[in-house]
């Protein structure tokens, strides 16, 4: 803010002195004009003049005085940002383990991606899409609002973290889920077929390491996926207990399958051969199973 000054100076000056002009006297009036008029009283003369004082100093200036306005200071702006909405858990889960899968992009949408929460959805959904090429069934999973979380068959899911309105990570039974996820790894070729790691996850119910991986072929070949063997950190080797998915694929043709492990930890190797069509070749391949950082 401006502060305004003002400033007013008064100055005044005048006066001049007068010279007395010569005197008549009365005689030499009368002489001058010839006519007679009565004498005046012997001895009496004429008032002297008194000349008043001429003033000349001018009066003293006075300065007003400067005024100088308060200086305000303006009182700092608050933003207040509408609240976040809440991060509909339930809906989430309902979308993700429903029975339709080719339904998911509901859940890609709202997960953080490169998250925990990313990388386990991606597993449920190529999960659920290799037991679906297999025929297996797909009955989906209730999904029921709990006091402490959610509710995903005998399972609980809580401790939801958002990140930027998307979920980011999330509890299972009170377990973190990202020491139990893989990452995904770049395909890796053998002899006539490329097989992709899609995703790993050892659950918390039955604590199995479920791999599903996809396998490319540019020939028929046989996916001996059966007598795929997981070798862990330590060398421990443990057997596939169960299988899902298709084991024969055609040239050109791309197919999904399922292998699980009991007791196993992530990070590790799965090993399983691959045979040609006539079984007279034989390819081994070898996945890495990487925890997710």
């Amino acid at each position: 803010m401006l502060a305004v000054t003002a400033l007013l100076a008064l100055t005044a000056c005048g006066g001049n002195d007068d010279e007395s002009a010569p005197s008549l006297t009365v005689a030499d009036t009368q002489e001058a004009s010839g006519t007679s008029e009565s004498p005046s009283t012997a001895g009496e003369s004429s008032p002297p003049t008194t000349e008043a004082p001429t003033s000349t100093a001018s009066p003293p200036t006075t300065e007003a005085p400067t005024t100088t306005a308060p200086t305000t200071t303006a009182a700092p702006t608050t933003t207040t940002l509408p609240p976040e909405p809440e991060f509909d858990a339930r809906g989430f889960l309902a979308e993700m383990f429903d029975d339709n899968v080719s339904d998911n992009q509901l859940v890609q949408d709202n997960v953080a991606p490169g998250s925990p929460a990313a990388v386990y959805a991606a597993f449920q959904q190529h999960l659920q899409e290799a037991l679906l090429g297999s025929g297996a069934p797909n009955p989906g999973q209730s999904v029921r609002k709990l006091n402490h979380g959610v509710g995903v068959g005998d399972s609980t899911f809580s401790h939801f973290r958002i990140k930027d309105g998307k979920l980011a990570n999330f509890k299972i039974d009170g377990n973190p889920i990202r020491n139990r996820l893989a990452a995904p790894t770049p395909p890796v070729a053998v002899g006539p077929v490329e097989v992709t790691l899609l995703a790993a996850y050892r659950t918390v119910s039955d604590e199995q390491l479920t791999v599903v991986f996809e396998v490319a072929a540019s020939e028929p070949v046989t996916v001996a996926d059966y007598e795929a063997t997981y070798v862990d950190f330590t060398g421990r080797q443990v057997s596939a207990v169960t299988v899902g998915g298709s084991t024969n694929v055609r040239a050109g043709a791309r197919l999904a399958t399922v292998v699980t492990f009991p007791q196993a930890d992530v990070g590790g190797s799965v090993e399983f051969p691959v045979y040609s069509e006539d079984f007279a070749s034989t390819w081994d391949v070898t996945l890495q199973i990487t925890p997710l950082s």
